[in-house]
């Protein structure tokens, strides 16, 4: 008699042990069956993939234990060969199955096979109720949220307006696929795709785009309401005032995707993913089931307009999290200044013609341009911004001399500080402890005026300035060939100098003096300066900065110096800074070039920053645009990205008008 309590003991810890596997199986796969099943327009079919896929485990298991229970001696041969299967599944005897499936199968096979499970009709009815009650109890929050979801059957494109998005969502087909793909692959169907989104080109069309992490979330939605989510890029967490669902307008209720690649990267190998109900995880790229897919964005100055459906907005959730590259809608009556944020619009909110912006894309890819962003503003809002992979809005862009045009509105400050008199001060004098060689007349009545207009007189070597041991020296160490003021001489020692000037009189860093007086007033904290052998920042290149950031500077200077109620740069400086002083012997086409304060003047009151490699701050009043171009060109096509502006940019704004 002892002997059998204790087998009745070994068989109840076996029947335990099962009830409560089998209970975690039907927790799995009901929870599992409304997340990523339950796609097909057949209840037929969605009632047969829950049991076929989902609550197979579930049964399979509740079977071997009915089994175990009636047969000791079966049961834990079943559990063996279900160790065997589990080996052959796992292909070896990793870790992580050895440990959580195999043994515990063995185990378990074991106890059935010394105990006994009695009385059995107490054993099955535990065995069979537990889990049922469990698949009820945990499947009736999933089917109340399923049976909720909203379906209108428009597939096709649509436009998101709203929480700081504005664009325009791929149709249903190969921008918007029903099957999985890798990131690479989906990156490239995106670049591909036709103005329509329905068909792919032979050649990339670079309309359409994956959407930025901070986009998919802004753009989330729950019964037709946007979620207000905002995504912290710092602690890689997104928040949202409601959860979003799988649901129109984003997303395809019958279709099993339920992820969707983001073009935001972790790392090279890794980018974000977005599920359904807002949650973001990064993934390898290279990883590609079928339930995690994408749908293409695109702007909406650049697509054929969809059927819109701008999804309503809520208030943003106020949990503290801050939001990336947030593009805020403010009211028309404030007085706004994109120092936090640059708000967005259509071209044609804006009184300029999308179409010929459009057309402006088509010739890009016609010349075979190779345009890293392009980012247009006018009347204060960005409207058109276009990005070619890997460069994207917040990549910090090598501005090379456009470095150049700072650093002339940084002499224009210390001239409002009082770290300077003025433009006539004699350089050689701001260095009053350095002996200089080839000293004479001429160089000793050099300005700060003809180091601001390329116009010092002196030689000037690029290679041997950076290859020599202190650049100041050097510059000032240099032989006159001219005149001071008489002609124009490309020299970026010139500024160099300027840079160690602004440093000698202010006390500070020329990278720290910008952050003080300029930069932190424009709203702009992502910046990089290289620095020469004695720590000066580099005045002829060598600044990083973001292509809204670049924006920003043209903004300011397109409403002369002045930012949200203060002066940062004195009105009289920018006035004197796009003056005409000398005039280029060379001229790019298409304008004749004068030099101005480190600007670059051309005719019909343009003024530019210029950098190699096509870097360009296009300042045009007349139109109240600011452009920014980045390119990777070579020198022979420096002038091509300045076409789109005279051909396409500024007749936009004059068609419009007409």
């Amino acid at each position: 008699m002892k002997q059998l309590d204790k087998r009745q003991i070994v068989g109840w810890i076996a029947v335990s042990i099962s009830t409560a596997i089998t209970c975690i199986w039907a927790f799995w796969g009901i929870i599992e069956n409304f997340h990523e099943g339950w796609y097909s327009a057949s209840l037929l079919s969605n009632v047969g993939l829950m049991f076929v896929q989902y609550l197979s485990p579930m049964l399979i298991f509740m079977g071997v234990t009915l089994i175990s229970i009636y047969w000791p001696r079966l049961g834990g041969s079943l559990h063996a060969v279900l160790a065997l299967l589990a080996i052959w599944f796992f292909q070896a005897f990793s870790n992580a199955a050895t440990f959580l499936i195999i043994l515990p199968l063995v185990g378990l096979g074991a106890l059935y096979w010394f105990g006994r499970s009695q009385p059995r009709k107490l054993a099955v009815s535990l065995a069979v109720a537990l889990p049922f009650l469990t698949l009820i109890i945990s499947g009736i929050q999933p089917v109340i949220r399923v049976s909720q979801r909203i379906d209108d059957g428009f597939l096709q494109a649509r436009m998101v307006h709203g929480n700081g998005v504005n664009l325009v969502w791929a149709p249903d087909g190969p921008g918007w696929p029903r099957a999985g793909a890798d990131w690479y692959d989906a990156q490239q169907v995106c670049q591909h795709l036709s103005k329509d989104g329905l068909t792919l080109a032979s050649i990339p069309q670079n309309i359409w785009r994956l959407p930025t992490v901070d986009e998919a979330v802004r753009s989330m939605a729950r019964h037709g309401q946007n979620s207000a989510g905002v995504w912290d890029a710092e602690i890689a967490e997104a928040d949202y005032n409601s959860i979003p669902d799988k649901e129109s307008p984003l997303w395809n209720i019958h279709s099993q995707v339920i992820y969707w690649w983001t073009a935001t990267e972790v790392d090279e190998d890794h980018a974000y993913i977005i599920v359904y109900d807002g949650k973001v995880w990064p993934r390898a790229k290279h990883f590609s089931p079928a339930y995690l897919g994408f749908r293409c964005v695109s702007d909406p100055a650049l697509t054929t307009q969809p059927t819109a459906t701008d999804i309503g907005t809520q208030e943003p959730a106020t949990t503290g999290l801050s939001s990336t590259d947030e593009d805020t809608a403010l009211p028309e009556d404030e007085d706004y200044w994109p120092t936090e944020a640059w708000r967005v619009a259509a071209p044609d909110e804006q009184g300029m013609d999308a179409a010929l912006l459009g057309q402006m894309l088509e010739a890009i890819d016609e010349q075979n341009l190779n345009i890293n962003s392009l980012v247009v503003v006018h009347n204060g809002y960005i409207v058109f911004e276009k990005y070619y992979p890997p460069y994207k809005q917040d990549t910090l862009n090598e501005i090379y001399s456009v470095t150049k045009s700072v650093v002339s509105a940084l002499i224009g400050i210390a001239i409002q500080e009082g770290h300077i008199n003025s433009v006539d001060d004699l350089v050689l004098d701001f260095f009053p402890e350095r002996t200089f060689e080839n000293e004479n007349d001429l160089k000793q009545s050099i300005t700060l005026e003809h180091l601001l207009t390329m116009s010092s007189g002196l030689e000037w070597d690029f290679d041997e300035m950076v290859a020599s041991r202190d650049w100041v020296q050097y510059v000032l160490d240099k032989p006159m060939y001219i005149k001071p003021g008489t002609a124009f001489h490309y020299n970026s020692g010139n500024a160099h100098v300027l840079s160690a000037i602004i440093q000698e009189t202010s006390g500070l860093n020329t990278q720290d003096f910008a952050q003080q007086h300029l930069f932190d007033f424009l709203g702009i904290s992502e910046i990089k300066w290289q620095r020469d052998i004695d720590g000066i920042s580099i005045g002829g290149w060598g600044l990083k900065m973001t292509p809204r950031d670049m924006a920003k500077l043209g903004y300011l200077y397109l409403n002369q110096g002045r930012w949200d109620g203060r002066q940062i740069i004195p009105t009289e400086w920018i006035t004197a800074s796009i003056k005409r002083y000398v005039q280029v012997p060379e001229p790019l086409e298409p304008w004749d070039l004068y030099m101005g304060y480190l600007w670059w003047l051309h005719e019909d009151g343009l003024y530019a920053a210029h950098g190699m490699k096509g870097k360009f701050i296009y300042v045009i009043p007349e139109s109240d645009l600011v452009v920014v171009i980045t390119a990777n060109i070579s020198d022979d096509k420096f002038a091509q990205p300045q076409l789109l502006i005279r051909d396409y940019i500024i007749p936009a704004v004059i068609e419009a008008t007409h």
